[in-house]
């Protein structure tokens, strides 16, 4: 996995929020199977990287890398 990826981002600040991907995916209103698409770069979150970065409490450009 790129370590500058959006996905590995996500993973880092999840993990650091202490949330699972189902507690994450609960919060979005969607799967955690999306969540782990996120994390693996095969779907683009792109559309939801605000609404990810304020319940992960980081910045939308942490994100991005």
């Amino acid at each position: 996995m790129d370590k500058n990826s959006i996905g590995h981002n996500i993973r880092i600040a999840r993990t650091v929020a202490g949330l699972s991907q189902r507690e994450l995916a609960d919060k979005l209103g969607i799967t955690w199977e999306m969540i782990s698409r996120y994390e693996t770069n095969k779907v683009s979150p792109l559309g939801r990287v605000i609404k990810i970065a304020k319940i992960l409490n980081v910045p939308a450009t942490f994100l991005l890398g």
